[in-house]
């Protein structure tokens, strides 16, 4: 049985050939003397091996190749010869090539996890927030998924939900070396404290408790090759928040969840490049959190969940730094 990837790549591909096939009937050719005018083509360059920036659209774009389809994940993607084992894609520009790309795109670092020394509390990833999409060419046409298609909730088999990235940054080591040079640490999904990518929440990187595992049904075979698209993520939200008991509150005004969907259905109407983020806040809150976005996806919104506080690890030792 095929998997659902190649039977996307495959009605694809019928539609494509059925439309090139099929008469046009009803259209006017635009006079000769008015043709439209083409768009004007994205300047691209080469920055750095496997690694290139359209300067018109600002994105950079990874060369990678799909090395993992099945197990447990610590990493969406690794460098080559470093995490094969753990991450789905290898891709094959240097970190520190990564970061100075996304720097002249504009976008600013931030910090990788870490413990703070006070509250010996794990504090999240921060940083600009990224898009990443995955994109795949298979004969002549071209697929693009959100990362987080290719990945599934370890146990529940649940798909892992769209979320923020943030561009962390890495960190310098004390003899000046780039931390994910040595470590392949670009798009994690755990905590590292070497991430040049990261999720603005904290999650163990303990083997016994990864939260997420590779989807097979969603990811093509082993050895294709594919290309990382990152870009600044889109800038308008919205900020909600669900307390332990159900109460919601946008920017800190309460509502019902009836107010909440009109709230997000004007704020669209008006930017349709908007989003909106739920925080769960206090104990339980994040399972009303859950129901929340679940009615709201039954009515055609989506929204984000996120960790709305960083999370005591009882780790003493840096997340790259375990074994």
């Amino acid at each position: 049985m095929k998997s659902k990837w190649f039977q996307k790549r495959d009605a694809c591909m019928v539609a494509i050939a059925l439309f090139s096939c099929s008469p046009v009937t009803g259209q006017t050719s635009a006079p000769a003397d008015r043709a439209p005018a083409e768009p004007p083509a994205d300047r691209i360059a080469s920055y750095a091996p496997g690694l290139r920036i359209n300067w018109t659209r600002s994105i950079v774009e990874l060369d990678g190749t799909v090395v993992l389809r099945r197990g447990p994940l610590e990493l969406f993607a690794c460098t080559l010869r470093t995490r094969e084992h753990e991450s789905i894609v290898a891709v094959h520009a240097r970190p520190q090539h990564i970061f100075e790309a996304l720097g002249l795109i504009g976008l600013e670092p931030g910090a990788p996890v870490h413990c703070d020394p006070q509250s010996r509390r794990w504090v999240a990833a921060r940083g600009a927030p990224l898009r990443i999409d995955v994109v795949v060419r298979t004969d002549g046409t071209e697929q693009v998924f959100g990362v987080h298609e290719w990945m599934r909730h370890a146990g529940s088999g649940r798909h892992m939900e769209r979320c923020d990235w943030v561009f962390a940054g890495s960190r310098r080591l004390p003899d000046g070396g780039f931390a994910a040079d040595r470590e392949g640490t670009v798009i994690c999904v755990v905590d590292f404290a070497s991430a040049v990518i990261a999720l603005p929440e904290t999650h163990t990187a303990d083997n016994a408790a990864l939260w997420l595992e590779a989807d097979p049904e969603q990811i093509p075979p082993l050895g294709t090759a594919c290309a990382l698209r990152i870009s600044g993520a889109r800038r308008g939200r919205t900020v909600g928040s669900v307390g332990a008991a159900g109460e919601l509150q946008v920017d800190g005004r309460p509502m019902t969840l009836g107010e909440l969907e009109r709230h997000l259905r004007f704020r669209l109407a008006r930017d349709p490049g908007a989003h909106a983020v739920l925080l769960p806040r206090g104990e339980n809150a994040f399972a009303h959190a859950r129901r929340v976005k679940e009615h709201l996806a039954k009515h055609g919104l989506e929204v984000l969940l996120r960790a709305a506080e960083p999370t005591t690890q009882p780790s003493p030792e840096p997340p790259e730094a375990r074994p």
